[in-house]
């Protein structure tokens, strides 16, 4: 790389010296052009008068940038004429953003300017709030409809330390070691947990229910990773696995040996170019490129030959078996960059098809039409429900409620609990762990499955009525998300399968026989043939993935829409931890964590749709045109595989899992110096560019800004804190506080025992106080009162030597125990806990039996029959699944309990 200072360019040169890629810059030291090879088109862009970023544009695609008077961002301007619109109202955020088809989205905000809840087109809100309270922060979500907020505990890493699903219908905790890193998850019914080596590697990890536990142990050479070994233990055959990896001398991984019992699969090697450091061989696939657009993966049998346009988007595909073409797929693209046309040639039957489609899309993206030989229409509400469904020529209409959960597809109706999962589809019926898993889903009479996961939420055992025991396995580390085996315990067949470098399957090995697979531009699997080019399976779908036609469904594919886990008795698809329904095109479980990813993108609002109603462009994120890196890497020179700045080493270990909001948290939280020292230094060295970004101003656009969320400060009030010191609340003040609240609050509550409990009543968090003095009693509530209205005090006197004084605040109540000590009065608490939380169990199992005529466990009839009229079963009792000695915040969770025979022992 050069900098020629008389002609302000940068040039990269490759191996043999020979520039591809070419970046002007103006004499601000603004890029304004960047000029690839011959075969790429060039990308300009343009700035306003006052350096604002006015617009970009490559060939037939651009956008240009309007600022109101205050240079904040009011248009983004599409090729097709639309505009996405924003406005602000004195705000420094949106406060107004109309969408290209004018549904508009409005944004509240406080008088600090942190952001309280959003308005919909519909006029139904999405509310947010973050409070201050005692040994932790608090973040409310709360979407309309729901029956209570989905709440969120931070410490003062911004790490999440407990969720709360909504109606306090299961909690989940996450639990940190000295170094940080996550070293638990706790949830009713379930635990995974996580070791660490002193250098902060993942030793061994475990994931375990009342069924299964599946564990994993780790070896390393240095900071590379050489051994994986796989334990199951449970109530039904499992069979353990061991994958071991190698690496060549840029610490790329080279072979990977798996072996599942005793069974020792075939290696999977990997090669990569020494000059451009991209991959050449995949198992016993070598890539290479055929032209500069265009690319070849070939094991000798089958080609695979992918062509791209100017823009370096997929033009076309093609499959050669035997020398013989047996699939391939041209596909054309608008100015938006949406996918228009896919036209497919293949054979059927041994004549050839050609299968064209054209994809319409509204102004905001949303898919309306493809015409085929399927001929599809959709129609959104203006909150983006899919409303009606019409497929030749037979219309669905599909039902809401005011949360934008689906209450019906059809005749088909749907059930959702609490939580905002969908428990029922028809005949069919869903459950899930407190975590929010799909565990099992039957159909009576018809099917029954159940599912465990891994410690990193992926589907690891599937087990159904059948006989059928299916372990999914990902071994490769470059894909952490896609099953490399599967193995049935029952027929003792192993399927292996192989990706391209795109992530799309491609290949695998079913026993010893050997397919490949035709994938269409989203990774969907469409055909798939043997060693001789003869179409042993086809698949047609509808746009949002469900199958409408499988030629041989006795030949098992799990890898389906989207590169999704189908299950085929369910028609679900499995993407990670969330499940998606491609009948209806949503979600069953709403993407809680998504949102706090995009509180600032109106359309990622909608918590079941999916990918914004639109299935056929998998990958819409809006790149920064402005990388460097990924300039690089679309000429042919992966950069990322040198890993010059020990990306995959150093922050593997240094980067925290944080919520990516802004969150207006009063605390200065530790931080490594040397380890900050070691990160600039290597992000330094790894800098390709002479050219410094600027230090005062991000590059517009292209850079996320945090929105501030609504804060305030609980229970006591702004400026007023309580810290747990030793079994001591220590009250500390700042001179923002009010007088009398302050004198108030530290002669009340400073000095007096505070217990490491705290319990939920009705949604608030109650914090449990003790003085071992009663006579303390008159004196506290004659201080009390001096607040007046501002706080409500009650006094709730059970014996003459027992008597609690309750503060309650709006989002906190403050209960102080009089004439007592620590111990008894947290003995005291749990015991009402456990009564409070095993009858909330027992009215949650009567609802699902009402709901699904299903129980969470194999109830008799006349069991149901006590469960429905007396609330509980006779000889069964409730107790703890997790120690609250342990985990107290689960002591009042339902999810916690769980159901035994009087005469059976304790978990």
């Amino acid at each position: 790389m050069e900098y020629d200072w008389v002609a302000a360019r940068e040039i990269l040169y490759n191996s043999s010296r020979r520039p591809f890629l070419v970046i002007q810059y103006d004499s601000f030291t603004r890029p304004i052009q960047w000029l690839p090879t011959e075969t790429r088109l060039p990308l300009n862009v343009m700035y306003d008068r006052l350096g604002r970023l006015s617009g970009w544009q490559q060939g037939p695609l651009s956008e240009s940038f309007g600022y109101d008077r205050m240079s904040h961002l009011a248009e983004i301007k599409y090729p097709d004429g639309s505009a996405m619109r924003f406005s602000y109202d004195g705000k420094t955020m949106p406060s107004k953003v109309v969408l290209p088809s004018g549904r508009r989205f409005t944004s509240h905000y406080d008088q600090n300017g942190g952001l309280k809840f959003v308005t919909t087109p519909k006029g139904t809100r999405h509310s947010f709030l973050t409070l201050i309270s005692i040994g932790f922060y608090k973040f409310f979500y709360i979407p309309p409809g729901n029956s209570g907020p989905f709440v969120i505990h931070f410490n003062d890493f911004k790490q999440p330390v407990m969720k709360i699903f909504p109606g306090d219908q299961g909690r989940v905790l996450y639990r940190y070691n000295n170094q940080t890193l996550l070293s638990a998850i706790i949830f009713g019914g379930g635990k995974v947990e996580k070791n660490y080596s002193s250098s902060g590697f993942l030793s061994s990890e475990s994931s375990s229910t009342l069924e299964i536990d599946i564990r994993s142990e780790y070896s390393y050479d240095g900071a590379l990773l050489t051994t994986c070994k796989i334990y199951y233990v449970s109530q039904f055959h499992l069979t353990n696995a061991i994958i071991h990896y190698q690496y060549d001398k840029f610490f790329r991984i080279k072979n990977i040996l798996f072996r599942i019992g005793s069974l020792q699969l075939p290696t999977i090697e990997y090669y990569y170019n020494p000059k451009t450091g991209r991959r050449e061989q995949i198992g016993d696939f070598k890539l290479y490129e055929k032209s500069l657009n265009e690319t070849v993966l070939s094991d000798g049998t089958a080609s695979i030959t992918r062509q791209f346009d100017a823009l370096h988007r997929l033009r076309q595909v093609s499959l050669v078996i035997a020398d013989k073409e047996v699939f391939r797929m041209d596909i054309q693209y608008d100015n938006r960059n949406f996918v228009t046309q896919s036209r497919t040639y293949m054979t059927h039957l041994g004549k050839p098809k050609i299968r064209l489609q054209n994809f319409s899309y509204d102004n905001d993206g949303q898919l309306v039409e493809m015409v085929g030989r399927d001929h599809w229409k959709f129609t959104y509400d203006p909150n983006g429900n899919l409303v009606t469904m019409q497929y030749m020529g037979n219309r669905i209409d599909i039902l809401h409620d005011v949360g934008d959960r689906i209450v019906s597809f059809g005749e088909t109706p749907y059930v959702v609990d609490g939580r905002g999962f969908v428990i029922q589809r028809g005949e069919e019926s869903f459950a899930y762990n407190t975590k929010g898993q799909l565990t099992k889903a039957s159909r009576n009479g018809r099917y029954d499955v159940e599912y465990y996961y891994n410690t990193r939420g992926m589907i690891s055992v599937r087990k159904d009525n059948f006989g059928n025991v299916t372990q999914f396995f990902y071994a490769d580390l470059s894909h952490p998300d896609k099953v490399t085996h599967t193995y049935n315990n029952n027929d003792g067949k192993i399927t292996s399968f192989l990706y391209d470098d795109r992530g799309f399957l491609i290949f695998l090995i079913v026993n010893k026989e050997m397919y490949y697979v035709a994938s269409d531009q989203s990774g969907s699997p469409l055909l798939v043939f043997d060693r001789k080019g003869e179409n042993v399976k086809e698949i047609n779908r509808g746009p949002y993935g469900h199958i409408l036609f499988d030629s041989n469904p006795h030949f098992y594919l799990p890898i389906d829409f989207q590169g999704g886990i189908y299950d085929p008795l369910t028609g679900m698809l499995h993407f990670g931890e969330m499940i998606y329904d491609s009948l209806a095109g949503q979600w069953l479980t709403p993407r809680w964590d998504e949102i706090l990813y995009h509180v600032t993108s109106p359309q990622h609002l909608h918590l079941y749709r999916f990918n914004k109603n639109d299935p056929i462009n998998s990958d819409k994120k809006m790149k920064n045109k402005l990388d460097l890196t990924a300039w690089i890497k679309s000429q042919g020179i992966d950069i990322d595989s040198l890993d010059l700045a020990a990306d995959s080493i150093f922050h593997k270990i240094y980067d925290k899992e944080a919520m990516p909001l802004f969150l207006d948290m009063p605390s200065v939280p530790l931080v490594s110096g040397f380890a900050c020292a070691i990160r600039q230094k290597l992000e330094s060295f790894a800098s390709l560019t002479s050219v410094a970004r600027p230090k005062v101003k991000r590059e517009q656009l292209f850079e996320t800004v945090l929105p501030k969320i609504s804060t305030m400060s609980v229970p006591f009030g702004s400026g007023i804190t309580v810290s747990r010191i030793g079994e001591r609340a220590l009250v500390r003040v700042s001179n923002e506080a009010d007088s009398i609240r302050r004198d108030v609050f530290t002669s009340v509550f400073n000095n007096s025992y505070l217990l490491d409990l705290h319990l939920v009543m009705h949604g608030q968090d109650v914090f449990y106080f003790v003085k071992d003095s009663a006579w303390r009693f008159v004196d506290d509530l004659n201080q009390l009162q001096r607040l007046g209205t501002a706080i409500n005090t009650t006094v709730h006197e059970s014996k003459p030597e027992d008597v609690d004084v309750r503060v309650h605040s709006e989002h906190a109540i403050l209960n102080i125990r009089y004439g007592t000590n620590p111990h008894k009065e947290r003995q005291r608490l749990l015991r009402h806990a456990k009564k409070h939380a095993v009858g909330q169990r027992w009215a949650q199992e009567r609802q699902i039996i009402l709901t699904s005529q299903r129980g969470s466990q194999k109830w008799s009839e006349k069991e149901k029959e006590h469960i429905l009229s007396t609330s509980s079963v006779p000889g069964y009792r409730g107790d703890y699944y997790h120690d609250v000695e342990l985990y107290p915040d689960l002591a009042d969770d339902p999810a916690n309990i769980v159901f035994h025979k009087s005469n059976q022992k304790q978990r």
